[in-house]
């Protein structure tokens, strides 16, 4: 009974939104436009902490707000012990568990908002709706995880912005890469994650605007990482590759460490790897860490030697490794706090790896106090998203991650992205680089070292179906016939002769 209940609520919510906004004005929350008197400005912080369904499949990257919800109480902690950051006020957060559900996040949005909060951090995962319903009451609404392309629309998304880097902010570098070694015809390969699908949505709407070719494109179902594929009945990418290798030679592919492994497998069971004729473009976009250069990237230990092989034939595009020296102290800081309340969680001693999200959880933050900072020294109100966003907008900042990043006037942060490949005793590192007119270079001294001393061709010389090299017979069959006529001609004159000499 209860999932029968959730797209009436859905159903509610939009209507309240098209149909009735006045709705919205008449039923506001009892605080006045300007609510602040005390000092107090009030946040509602929406994450996915926890699957609605916990016995549901999913991935650590859809959990991983329990691992970066500690950056949401530093980033309070630290404007609020700045002098200079919002001086006579106060910030707080309320938290509400998206757990990952659209109605979730409908019901965390409604319910903060009742409870009068002055603007909203997130949602993660899914934030459409949750930034319509921000834009219908005009308050300030930034995400941190948020890759839905719709909401760049400011006529129905005016106060919403984002600190993580849209899919086609990022593509830009895919398009930019493709173009300059003129791989004008891709195959892509993705996994059926939400973010991946994004991604995979605006490379086929985007790559042909730019003259390249999407041969076709293929989804897999996410694969378990202990997962490791000895032949071809266990391999889930045989089928994918024997499909399409014989109309392409250059594959995108967005999934998984381990799951680029299990397909650049298959591509070595059908000899794809033998010649150097094909690459993968693996499009990665988390954070790139110092560390990986020489240790690899995680789960190669599944099966190093191998991995080595197949980075011969891949080249991986990554976010910008950090520059910040004290990005340590930093996720050690935000790795603590999440242990407190109202987080309360526990890690059990493990050793984490703190994903980039938490930079962008707190950037987001800050950006916020800024803008809000500007905003409140103008004289208006805190809950007026308009004017907040309004000193949001093509705002350029530091990140915690000591990146420079731009908002634009669209809401969309900036992407920072570079090429990774095999670079002299097999280490992978950054061996090219991205410029703002959407150009690529590889960085002085390292030359990409191709698997067969020479890049892969996107189309092999002849074409896939021979057709650049098909031979013309018009010359041979007019040669052919002239041949056999002067051979008829000559029989004839032999036999003439032949008769004339008997008689």
């Amino acid at each position: 009974m209860g999932r029968i209940q959730f797209p009436v609520f859905t159903l509610f919510i939009v209507m309240s939104i098209f149909a009735m906004p006045s709705w919205c004005v008449n039923n506001a929350p009892a605080k006045t436009a300007c609510p602040n008197e005390d000092g107090t400005i009030e946040l509602g912080y929406l994450v996915a902490f926890e699957n609605k369904d916990e016995s549901a499949d999913s991935t650590a990257y859809d959990l991983i707000g329990r691992v970066i919800s500690g950056a949401m109480t530093l980033a309070i902690d630290t404007i609020n012990n700045d002098s200079s950051l919002l001086p006579g006020y106060h910030l707080m957060f309320h938290f509400w568990n998206t757990r990952s559900e659209e109605d979730d996040v409908l019901r965390g949005v409604t319910n903060l908002w009742k409870e009068g909060v002055d603007g909203f951090i997130g949602p993660d995962v899914t934030c459409t709706i949750g930034a319509r319903l921000a834009h219908a009451w005009n308050l300030p609404m930034i995400a941190y995880r948020c890759y839905d392309p719709e909401v760049n629309n400011k006529d129905l998304y005016s106060t919403f912005a984002r600190t993580s880097p849209t899919a086609r902010k990022s593509i830009r570098s895919v398009i930019a890469l493709l173009k300059n070694f003129n791989w004008l015809h891709v195959t892509i390969v993705s996994s059926n994650r939400n973010y991946h699908r994004t991604v995979t949505k605006v490379l086929i709407e985007d790559l042909p605007k730019d003259k390249v070719e999407v041969q076709t494109s293929r989804t897999f179902k996410p694969v378990p990482i202990l997962l490791q594929p000895e032949d071809n009945d266990t391999n889930p990418f045989q089928s994918i590759i024997e499909s399409t290798y014989k109309k392409t030679r250059i594959y995108l592919f967005l999934g998984e460490e381990w799951e680029w492994m299990g397909f650049m497998q298959a591509a070595e069971t059908e000899g794809l790897l033998d010649k150097g004729e094909y690459l993968v473009v693996a499009l990665n976009f988390v954070t790139f860490k110092d560390k990986w250069a020489k240790d690899g990237l995680p789960w190669f230990y599944l099966a190093p030697d191998k991995a080595k092989s197949y980075m011969r034939h891949t080249l991986w595009l990554f976010n910008t490794e950090v520059i910040n020296p004290n990005y340590d102290e930093f996720t050690d800081k935000a790795t603590e706090l999440v242990q407190n309340q109202p987080f309360n969680v526990s890690f059990g001693g493990l050793d984490l790896d703190v994903p980039i999200e938490a930079a962008f959880l707190y950037d987001a933050v800050m950006l916020y106090a800024l803008a809000l900072n500007t905003t409140l020294s103008d004289g208006e109100c805190a809950r007026n998203g308009t004017a907040v966003m309004n000193n949001m907008f093509n705002r350029t900042y530091e990140s915690i991650t000591g990146l420079q990043r731009h908002i634009d006037i669209n809401g969309d942060s900036s992407a920072s992205v570079s090429v990774y490949g095999i670079f002299q005793e097999n280490l992978l590192e950054r061996i090219g680089t991205f410029h703002d007119d959407e150009t690529f270079e590889t960085l002085p001294s390292k030359d990409i070292t191709w698997f067969s001393g020479r890049k892969p061709l996107a189309v092999p010389v002849c074409g896939f179906d021979n057709e650049f090299c098909q031979r013309n017979w018009i010359p041979i069959y007019i040669g052919l016939t002239v041949f056999f006529l002067v051979l008829i001609a000559v029989l004839c004159l032999s036999l003439t002769i032949l008769q004339e000499l008997e008689i």
